[in-house]
Protein backbone atom coordinates (compact mmCIF):
# COMPACT_ATOMS: atom_id res chain seq x y z
CA UNK A 1 0.00 0.00 0.00
CA UNK A 2 2.76 2.66 1.10
CA UNK A 3 4.52 1.37 -2.56
CA UNK A 4 1.24 2.44 -4.47
CA UNK A 5 0.42 5.62 -2.86
CA UNK A 6 4.47 6.84 -3.00
CA UNK A 7 3.70 5.67 -6.56
CA UNK A 8 0.43 7.76 -7.06
CA UNK A 9 2.27 10.64 -5.89
CA UNK A 10 5.47 10.50 -8.18
CA UNK A 11 2.40 10.42 -11.10
CA UNK A 12 0.58 13.29 -10.14
CA UNK A 13 3.98 14.73 -9.70
CA UNK A 14 5.21 14.44 -12.76
CA UNK A 15 1.72 14.83 -15.01
CA UNK A 16 1.65 18.55 -12.67
CA UNK A 17 5.09 19.26 -14.28
CA UNK A 18 3.87 18.38 -17.72
CA UNK A 19 1.32 20.55 -17.40
CA UNK A 20 3.23 23.11 -15.85
CA UNK A 21 5.40 23.05 -18.25
CA UNK A 22 3.13 22.79 -21.37
CA UNK A 23 0.86 25.51 -20.28
CA UNK A 24 4.09 27.98 -19.39
CA UNK A 25 5.43 27.43 -23.03
CA UNK A 26 1.57 28.02 -24.70
CA UNK A 27 1.99 31.35 -22.59
CA UNK A 28 5.14 32.05 -23.40
CA UNK A 29 4.79 36.34 -23.59
CA UNK A 30 4.16 36.13 -19.95
CA UNK A 31 6.25 33.75 -18.77
CA UNK A 32 9.20 35.29 -20.57
CA UNK A 33 8.20 38.18 -18.81
CA UNK A 34 8.12 36.79 -15.59
CA UNK A 35 11.15 35.12 -15.69
CA UNK A 36 13.47 37.84 -17.29
CA UNK A 37 11.84 40.24 -13.31
CA UNK A 38 12.48 37.64 -11.19
CA UNK A 39 16.04 36.92 -13.01
CA UNK A 40 16.73 40.81 -13.05
CA UNK A 41 15.86 41.02 -9.30
CA UNK A 42 17.69 37.56 -8.17
CA UNK A 43 20.84 38.62 -10.41
CA UNK A 44 20.63 41.98 -8.26
CA UNK A 45 20.19 40.59 -4.86
CA UNK A 46 23.11 38.18 -5.76
CA UNK A 47 26.01 40.94 -6.36
CA UNK A 48 24.84 42.91 -3.48
CA UNK A 49 24.76 39.96 -1.15
CA UNK A 50 28.05 38.55 -2.03
CA UNK A 51 29.45 42.02 -1.38
CA UNK A 52 28.03 42.22 2.21
CA UNK A 53 28.87 38.74 3.25
CA UNK A 54 32.40 39.70 1.93
CA UNK A 55 32.94 43.09 3.99
CA UNK A 56 30.95 41.07 6.96
CA UNK A 57 33.57 38.44 6.83
CA UNK A 58 36.60 41.06 7.46
CA UNK A 59 38.96 39.86 9.80
CA UNK A 60 37.04 37.51 11.14
CA UNK A 61 40.16 34.81 10.47
CA UNK A 62 42.23 36.60 13.11
CA UNK A 63 41.80 34.39 16.47
CA UNK A 64 43.47 37.27 18.68
CA UNK A 65 41.05 39.64 16.47
CA UNK A 66 39.17 40.40 19.89
CA UNK A 67 42.21 41.13 21.84
CA UNK A 68 43.95 43.29 19.30
CA UNK A 69 43.99 47.18 19.11
CA UNK A 70 44.78 49.80 16.49
CA UNK A 71 46.42 52.73 18.45
CA UNK A 72 44.82 56.28 16.91
CA UNK A 73 47.28 58.86 18.01
CA UNK A 74 45.74 62.53 19.08
CA UNK A 75 47.67 65.74 18.76
CA UNK A 76 48.26 69.50 19.31
CA UNK A 77 50.49 72.19 20.41
CA UNK A 78 50.42 74.55 23.61
CA UNK A 79 48.32 77.65 22.63
CA UNK A 80 46.19 76.45 19.72
CA UNK A 81 43.52 74.84 20.13
CA UNK A 82 43.51 72.60 16.71
CA UNK A 83 44.21 69.19 17.14
CA UNK A 84 45.05 66.44 14.55
CA UNK A 85 43.68 62.83 14.68
CA UNK A 86 44.81 59.69 12.90
CA UNK A 87 45.99 56.43 12.88
CA UNK A 88 49.91 57.57 12.41
CA UNK A 89 51.76 57.05 15.07
CA UNK A 90 55.58 56.97 16.08
CA UNK A 91 58.22 54.24 16.78
CA UNK A 92 58.16 54.95 20.81
CA UNK A 93 54.62 54.14 20.60
CA UNK A 94 54.52 50.29 20.52
CA UNK A 95 58.12 49.65 22.64
CA UNK A 96 56.82 51.82 25.50
CA UNK A 97 53.34 51.15 25.72
CA UNK A 98 54.36 47.49 26.05
CA UNK A 99 57.13 48.16 28.50
CA UNK A 100 54.82 50.18 30.99
CA UNK A 101 51.34 48.69 30.93
CA UNK A 102 50.58 45.10 31.89
CA UNK A 103 47.53 45.15 29.57
CA UNK A 104 49.76 45.11 26.69
CA UNK A 105 51.24 42.36 25.43
CA UNK A 106 53.27 42.81 22.44
CA UNK A 107 53.17 45.72 20.13
CA UNK A 108 53.74 45.86 16.31
CA UNK A 109 54.83 48.28 14.32
CA UNK A 110 53.63 48.89 10.41
CA UNK A 111 54.41 50.60 7.49
CA UNK A 112 53.38 49.84 3.72
CA UNK A 113 54.71 51.60 0.63
CA UNK A 114 55.84 50.71 -3.19
CA UNK A 115 59.13 48.88 -3.69
CA UNK A 116 61.41 48.08 -6.46
CA UNK A 117 62.65 44.77 -6.69
CA UNK A 118 64.39 42.73 -9.20
CA UNK A 119 63.35 39.96 -11.13
CA UNK A 120 66.19 38.68 -13.99
CA UNK A 121 67.57 42.21 -13.83
CA UNK A 122 64.92 44.13 -14.67
CA UNK A 123 63.23 46.74 -11.99
CA UNK A 124 60.02 45.97 -10.88
CA UNK A 125 57.40 47.97 -8.63
CA UNK A 126 55.75 46.08 -6.04
CA UNK A 127 52.72 47.96 -4.50
CA UNK A 128 52.34 45.69 -1.56
CA UNK A 129 55.36 46.07 0.28
CA UNK A 130 55.15 46.15 4.35
CA UNK A 131 57.50 46.73 7.00
CA UNK A 132 56.78 45.07 10.49
CA UNK A 133 57.86 44.31 13.76
CA UNK A 134 59.14 40.49 14.55
CA UNK A 135 56.07 40.51 16.92
CA UNK A 136 53.49 40.33 13.98
CA UNK A 137 53.69 36.58 14.14
CA UNK A 138 52.92 36.53 17.90
CA UNK A 139 49.78 38.51 16.75
CA UNK A 140 48.01 37.80 13.66
CA UNK A 141 47.33 34.82 11.70
CA UNK A 142 49.39 33.36 9.00
CA UNK A 143 50.54 30.08 8.00
CA UNK A 144 53.92 29.56 7.32
CA UNK A 145 54.82 27.19 4.54
CA UNK A 146 58.10 27.63 4.48
CA UNK A 147 60.92 29.48 7.25
CA UNK A 148 60.57 29.58 11.10
CA UNK A 149 58.44 32.50 12.41
CA UNK A 150 60.02 32.95 15.11
CA UNK A 151 63.35 34.32 13.47
CA UNK A 152 61.81 35.54 10.13
CA UNK A 153 61.78 39.15 11.36
CA UNK A 154 64.13 39.13 13.64
CA UNK A 155 67.04 41.33 12.24
CA UNK A 156 67.70 43.89 9.74
CA UNK A 157 67.26 43.09 6.05
CA UNK A 158 65.12 40.16 6.27
CA UNK A 159 61.65 39.27 4.02
CA UNK A 160 59.00 37.31 4.04
CA UNK A 161 56.98 36.51 1.01
CA UNK A 162 53.74 35.28 0.28
CA UNK A 163 53.16 32.01 -1.51
CA UNK A 164 52.21 33.70 -5.17
CA UNK A 165 55.60 36.43 -4.75
CA UNK A 166 57.89 33.37 -4.19
CA UNK A 167 56.77 31.48 -7.46
CA UNK A 168 57.26 35.08 -9.39
CA UNK A 169 60.98 35.74 -8.26
CA UNK A 170 62.15 32.29 -7.63
CA UNK A 171 59.90 29.91 -9.24
CA UNK A 172 58.93 26.28 -6.89
CA UNK A 173 62.87 26.25 -5.19
CA UNK A 174 63.05 26.21 -2.01
CA UNK A 175 63.62 30.52 -1.40
CA UNK A 176 65.10 30.36 2.18
CA UNK A 177 68.25 31.88 1.97
CA UNK A 178 68.20 33.62 -1.28
CA UNK A 179 68.42 37.35 -1.51
CA UNK A 180 66.07 40.00 -3.02
CA UNK A 181 67.21 43.13 -4.38
CA UNK A 182 65.32 46.05 -2.60
CA UNK A 183 65.45 49.84 -3.85
CA UNK A 184 67.40 51.69 -6.20
CA UNK A 185 70.26 51.03 -4.28
CA UNK A 186 69.98 47.25 -4.91
CA UNK A 187 70.21 47.01 -0.88
CA UNK A 188 70.00 42.45 -0.70
CA UNK A 189 66.84 41.35 1.66
CA UNK A 190 67.41 37.76 2.76
CA UNK A 191 64.63 35.38 2.36
CA UNK A 192 63.72 34.16 5.99
CA UNK A 193 60.11 32.71 5.60
CA UNK A 194 56.92 32.08 2.58
CA UNK A 195 53.52 32.60 4.01
CA UNK A 196 50.27 31.74 2.43
CA UNK A 197 48.89 34.59 0.51
CA UNK A 198 46.95 36.71 3.15
CA UNK A 199 42.95 36.92 2.71
CA UNK A 200 41.46 39.64 0.59
CA UNK A 201 38.97 39.96 3.31
CA UNK A 202 41.68 41.72 5.38
CA UNK A 203 42.80 45.07 6.63
CA UNK A 204 46.49 43.54 6.27
CA UNK A 205 47.22 43.94 2.66
CA UNK A 206 50.78 42.79 1.70
CA UNK A 207 52.98 40.61 -0.82
CA UNK A 208 56.35 40.71 0.44
CA UNK A 209 57.07 41.82 4.65
CA UNK A 210 59.98 43.13 6.07
CA UNK A 211 61.55 43.54 9.16
CA UNK A 212 61.09 47.01 10.59
CA UNK A 213 64.31 47.52 11.86
CA UNK A 214 65.37 47.17 7.95
CA UNK A 215 64.09 50.88 8.12
CA UNK A 216 66.63 52.28 10.63
CA UNK A 217 64.06 54.88 12.48
CA UNK A 218 63.22 51.86 15.05
CA UNK A 219 66.06 52.71 16.62
CA UNK A 220 65.24 56.04 17.84
CA UNK A 221 62.49 56.02 20.29
CA UNK A 222 60.45 59.27 19.92
CA UNK A 223 57.02 60.54 20.34
CA UNK A 224 57.39 62.64 17.14
CA UNK A 225 57.98 61.44 13.27
CA UNK A 226 54.94 60.00 13.61
CA UNK A 227 54.67 57.79 9.97
CA UNK A 228 53.34 54.75 11.42
CA UNK A 229 50.67 51.98 12.34
CA UNK A 230 50.62 50.69 15.67
CA UNK A 231 48.98 47.24 16.62
CA UNK A 232 48.77 46.18 20.30
CA UNK A 233 47.86 42.92 21.11
CA UNK A 234 45.95 42.76 24.73
CA UNK A 235 46.14 40.35 27.43
CA UNK A 236 42.46 40.01 27.15
CA UNK A 237 39.59 41.35 25.11
CA UNK A 238 38.30 43.22 28.33
CA UNK A 239 41.98 45.00 28.86
CA UNK A 240 40.42 48.16 26.68
CA UNK A 241 39.02 50.13 28.94
CA UNK A 242 41.79 49.72 31.72
CA UNK A 243 44.15 50.52 29.29
CA UNK A 244 42.56 53.33 27.99
CA UNK A 245 42.09 54.73 31.42
CA UNK A 246 45.86 55.21 32.16
CA UNK A 247 47.42 56.46 28.94
CA UNK A 248 46.11 59.92 29.45
CA UNK A 249 47.70 60.50 32.55
CA UNK A 250 50.88 58.82 31.41
CA UNK A 251 51.18 60.43 28.21
CA UNK A 252 50.62 64.14 30.29
CA UNK A 253 53.95 62.96 32.26
CA UNK A 254 55.86 61.95 28.86
CA UNK A 255 54.84 64.93 27.20
CA UNK A 256 55.90 67.64 30.08
CA UNK A 257 57.66 70.56 29.16
CA UNK A 258 57.31 69.68 25.16
CA UNK A 259 55.00 72.40 23.99
CA UNK A 260 53.03 69.46 22.62
CA UNK A 261 49.53 67.15 23.87
CA UNK A 262 49.54 63.44 22.50
CA UNK A 263 46.34 61.49 23.74
CA UNK A 264 46.12 58.04 21.94
CA UNK A 265 42.65 56.30 21.23
CA UNK A 266 42.18 52.57 21.00
CA UNK A 267 40.11 51.05 18.53
CA UNK A 268 38.97 47.39 18.22
CA UNK A 269 40.78 45.63 15.74
CA UNK A 270 37.49 43.73 14.52
CA UNK A 271 35.38 47.00 14.11
CA UNK A 272 37.95 49.04 12.04
CA UNK A 273 36.89 48.02 8.94
CA UNK A 274 33.14 48.77 9.35
CA UNK A 275 33.28 51.56 11.89
CA UNK A 276 36.44 53.50 11.75
CA UNK A 277 36.51 56.81 10.06
CA UNK A 278 40.06 56.39 9.44
CA UNK A 279 41.85 53.97 6.68
CA UNK A 280 43.36 51.11 7.06
CA UNK A 281 46.22 48.54 4.60
CA UNK A 282 42.78 48.64 2.90
CA UNK A 283 39.98 50.78 2.15
CA UNK A 284 36.93 50.74 4.79
CA UNK A 285 33.63 50.09 3.91
CA UNK A 286 30.38 51.91 6.50
CA UNK A 287 28.09 49.72 8.11
CA UNK A 288 25.56 52.57 7.53
CA UNK A 289 26.48 51.43 3.69
CA UNK A 290 26.19 48.18 4.07
CA UNK A 291 22.60 48.24 5.93
CA UNK A 292 21.61 50.59 2.71
CA UNK A 293 22.74 47.53 -0.13
CA UNK A 294 20.93 45.21 2.50
CA UNK A 295 17.27 47.41 2.39
CA UNK A 296 18.13 47.78 -1.47
CA UNK A 297 18.34 43.74 -2.12
CA UNK A 298 15.23 43.62 0.05
CA UNK A 299 13.34 46.45 -1.54
CA UNK A 300 14.59 45.03 -5.02
CA UNK A 301 13.23 41.55 -4.10
CA UNK A 302 9.80 42.63 -2.40
CA UNK A 303 9.27 44.92 -5.87
CA UNK A 304 9.63 41.95 -8.06
CA UNK A 305 7.83 39.49 -6.05
CA UNK A 306 4.89 42.22 -6.27
CA UNK A 307 5.30 42.39 -9.82
CA UNK A 308 5.20 38.30 -10.41
CA UNK A 309 2.05 37.76 -8.29
CA UNK A 310 0.25 40.86 -9.97
CA UNK A 311 0.85 39.28 -13.16
CA UNK A 312 -0.07 35.76 -12.36
CA UNK A 313 -3.22 37.32 -10.91
CA UNK A 314 -4.07 39.05 -13.81
CA UNK A 315 -2.95 35.80 -16.03
CA UNK A 316 -5.87 33.65 -13.69
CA UNK A 317 -8.54 35.38 -14.92
CA UNK A 318 -7.69 34.43 -18.68
CA UNK A 319 -7.37 31.04 -16.83
CA UNK A 320 -11.04 30.69 -15.38
CA UNK A 321 -12.21 28.86 -18.27
CA UNK A 322 -9.58 26.06 -18.18
CA UNK A 323 -9.65 25.82 -14.68
CA UNK A 324 -14.09 25.18 -14.60
CA UNK A 325 -13.03 23.05 -17.70
CA UNK A 326 -10.80 20.62 -15.79
CA UNK A 327 -13.16 21.12 -12.68
CA UNK A 328 -15.85 19.66 -14.92
CA UNK A 329 -13.99 16.83 -16.01
CA UNK A 330 -13.08 15.64 -12.20
CA UNK A 331 -10.18 17.10 -11.56
CA UNK A 332 -9.85 17.76 -7.38
CA UNK A 333 -9.43 21.46 -5.64
CA UNK A 334 -5.90 20.30 -4.63
CA UNK A 335 -5.31 19.05 -7.86
CA UNK A 336 -5.74 22.46 -9.30
CA UNK A 337 -3.80 23.83 -6.80
CA UNK A 338 -0.62 21.85 -7.40
CA UNK A 339 -0.84 22.73 -10.63
CA UNK A 340 -0.64 26.46 -10.31
CA UNK A 341 1.98 25.56 -7.40
CA UNK A 342 4.47 23.49 -10.04
CA UNK A 343 3.97 26.27 -12.65
CA UNK A 344 5.23 29.03 -10.35
CA UNK A 345 8.18 26.50 -8.92
CA UNK A 346 9.21 25.91 -12.23
CA UNK A 347 9.30 29.75 -13.10
CA UNK A 348 11.11 30.73 -9.77
CA UNK A 349 14.05 27.58 -10.49
CA UNK A 350 14.42 28.98 -14.08
CA UNK A 351 14.91 32.53 -12.82
CA UNK A 352 17.40 31.25 -9.84
CA UNK A 353 19.46 29.39 -12.51
CA UNK A 354 19.48 31.91 -15.14
CA UNK A 355 20.11 34.61 -12.53
CA UNK A 356 23.75 32.49 -11.54
CA UNK A 357 24.83 32.73 -15.16
CA UNK A 358 23.85 36.12 -15.46
CA UNK A 359 25.67 37.09 -11.84
CA UNK A 360 29.04 35.01 -13.29
CA UNK A 361 28.62 37.16 -16.20
CA UNK A 362 28.60 40.68 -14.79
CA UNK A 363 30.88 39.74 -12.24
CA UNK A 364 33.72 41.41 -14.35
CA UNK A 365 32.13 44.48 -14.42
CA UNK A 366 30.73 44.41 -10.99
CA UNK A 367 34.33 43.89 -9.55
CA UNK A 368 35.46 46.50 -11.29
CA UNK A 369 32.54 48.90 -10.04
CA UNK A 370 33.24 47.87 -6.68
CA UNK A 371 37.41 47.22 -6.81
CA UNK A 372 36.76 43.64 -5.64
CA UNK A 373 38.28 40.68 -6.78
CA UNK A 374 35.17 37.82 -6.60
CA UNK A 375 35.67 35.01 -8.29
CA UNK A 376 33.12 32.85 -9.65
CA UNK A 377 32.98 30.31 -6.80
CA UNK A 378 32.20 32.63 -4.11
CA UNK A 379 28.46 33.21 -5.69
Amino acid sequence: KKSNYSSNHIDMFRNNFKIALRNLWKNKPSTVINVLGLTTGITACLLIALFIQHELSFDQFQSKGSRIARVVMEYGFEGSTETHKGTFTSTKVAPVLSRTFPEVEKGVRMTDADAILYLNNEPVTEPNFMYADSSFFNTFNYEMLQGNAAVALNGPKKIVLTESMAAKYFGSENVIGKTLEVGTNKTPFEVTGVIKDYPKNSQLQFDFLASFSSMGQNQEETYFNANYTTYLLLSDKLAFAPLLEKLDPFMEKEMAGTGATIRFHLEKFNEVHLYSPYTAFSSNTSITYLLLLGGVALLIIIIVCSTYVNLSTAKSIERAKEVGVRKVSGAARNQLFWQFIGEAFVVCCLSVLVSFCAASLLLPQFNSFVSRNFLVTDL
